[in-house]
């Protein structure tokens, strides 16, 4: 039997998992039933676990500062419970103790944005380096994530593998007509609505997209339309909060935050479109959430966007406001039929992260490790 230790962490409550929660979620789940696999969860608090994880064995760990937990306590901890892989959801890792070491990458978006501090980069350059040069093996979320870290890491570009995350079975219930429309009834008045899923940091060009539609709705191509806005984050909520307060179209702009999964999946099947006009992504959740739910999108199709949507969305060709405008005066003017087009092919395009490949090769991957592959 091969002892997969996780790195728990990221689950310390909230009505919906972060976006590393729910990837950690999708590929351990399917190993608890893998009799050959035997999963011990590190956590500070284990009462926050995903419910299908209760049961397993868990090591509790203690209120110290970060680095002493990384470092001190994760070894001794891994050793005691007899780990032969530890897994960590992020470029940080235990440096010693031994066991074989599995990390994700997820983006290198902190080296390649000007939204993050120098000395960030700095710092977290030096991490993630030390991370990767002491890693047996690196995942990453997409082809484009493995290119753009390999890169940097061209001496450990041999230990890269793309593992998609995956998606819950539940994404793919058909779509219901009359769930649709107490969707729309209850976050939109009964108003057709876009939909943006995610945090409004600037790279995310929720600004923009607040703009394009004001002035849609100023040109009165929006009609009826409202856009909704589901999540954000405190830090940047306030400057967007504040610009839809300013616009003559106030009134059908709205603000849903923290939102959990069940009325996430309501609004998806809910809206005519799903917008994103993100500038870097190391997978893009929204995008495969909203094809998943049966809700074409619009995007900006670049970095791993490219590769999750292929020709199933309604292209943004650059990120000015004019661009984005056309865009969704164009889909606010696609005939049904072309519509459905989209549909179909989008949700076609999901199936390849919903049928359980993504943990299988991860059992796989930890289990090569252990016998020296």
């Amino acid at each position: 039997m091969t002892r997969i230790g996780i790195d728990a962490r990221e689950f310390t409550g909230g009505s919906r998992l972060t976006g590393i929660g729910r990837y950690l979620d999708n590929l351990v789940r399917p190993l608890l039933a893998d009799t050959r696999i035997e999963v011990i969860a590190f956590s500070h608090t284990p009462a926050y676990l995903p419910v299908a994880w209760q049961g397993i064995r868990v090591a509790t760990l203690p209120g110290l500062p970060r680095l002493l937990i990384d470092q001190v306590v994760l070894p001794r901890l891994a050793s005691r419970y007899g780990v032969d892989v530890f897994f960590s959801p992020y470029y940080k890792i235990p440096f010693s103790g031994h066991f074989r070491r599995l990390i994700t990458v997820h983006d290198v978006m902190f080296l390649r944005l000007p939204e993050f501090p120098a000395w960030k980069r700095f710092l977290s350059s030096i991490q993630l380096r030390m991370a990767c040069a002491r890693a047996d093996r690196i995942l990453v979320d997409s082809a484009y994530t493995g290119d753009d870290l390999g890169g940097l890491i061209p001496r450990h570009r041999h230990k890269l593998s793309v593992l998609y995350p995956g998606l819950e079975a539940t994404w793919m219930a058909p779509p219901d007509a009359d769930g649709a429309a107490t969707a729309r009834e209850r976050f939109a008045s009964g108003h057709p609505y876009f939909l943006y899923v995610g945090n409004f940091k600037p790279h995310k060009n929720v600004k923009l997209l607040v703009d394009a539609f004001a002035m849609l709705c100023g040109k009165g191509v929006a009609q009826d339309h409202m856009l909704l806005l589901a999540g954000g984050d405190p830090l940047h909520r306030p400057a967007i909060e504040k610009q839809c307060g300013q616009l003559a179209c106030r009134e059908r702009i709205r603000i849903h935050a923290d939102l959990p999964d069940a009325d996430l999946r309501s609004l998806y099947a809910g809206a005519r479109w799903t917008v994103t006009l993100s500038e870097y992504e190391g997978f893009g959740y929204p995008l495969v959430e909203a094809m998943a739910r049966g809700c074409p999108v619009v995007c900006y199709p670049c970095t791993s966007l490219t590769e999750l949507a292929q020709d199933c969305v309604l292209a943004v060709p650059d990120l000015t406001r004019e661009a984005v405008e056309d865009a969704m005066e164009e889909a606010i003017r696609m005939a049904q039929p072309s519509r459905e087009v989209l549909i179909a092919k989008g949700r076609q395009n999901v199936m390849r992260f919903l049928d359980g490949s993504s943990s299988r090769q991860f059992a796989a991957l930890a289990q090569n490790l252990v016998q020296g592959h």
